[in-house]
């Protein structure tokens, strides 16, 4: 019994422990700066995203700081967020509150032709 204890406690040792992030934002326009909502957020290479709500705001909960994020949404030029800019705005775990990202976009101009 002895044994197996000192392995179990050998092998949760040996696996490093890896504290997430969380990673709050809100996403606005640009012009008007009303919030987005259904915007798409993507953790670039990779099939991580999520997307905003109807306040504009989201939430990814992340291993490590990604090296970029992809943000879509219909009617805006597509956005990104670089990591330095990220790494203010992160979260711990363990509840060290970091500043909330924002994102503005800028609207598409287009123009309907009449029929």
């Amino acid at each position: 019994m002895k044994n197996i204890l000192l392995f179990l406690l050998t092998i949760l040792l040996a696996v490093p422990l890896q504290a997430q992030v969380m990673l709050y934002g809100l996403v606005t326009d640009e012009v008007s700066g009303a919030v987005i909502p259904d915007a798409q957020i993507r953790v670039k290479g990779t099939n991580i995203s999520t997307q905003s709500n109807a306040d504009g705001r989201f939430m990814l909960r992340l291993d490590s700081i990604p090296s970029r994020l992809d943000i879509s949404a219909v009617g805006y030029r597509n956005a990104g967020v670089t990591q330095g800019r990220m790494a203010e705005s992160l979260r711990s775990e363990a509840g060290s509150r970091g500043r909330e990202l924002r994102i503005r976009m800028r609207p598409t101009a287009t123009m309907l032709k009449d029929v």
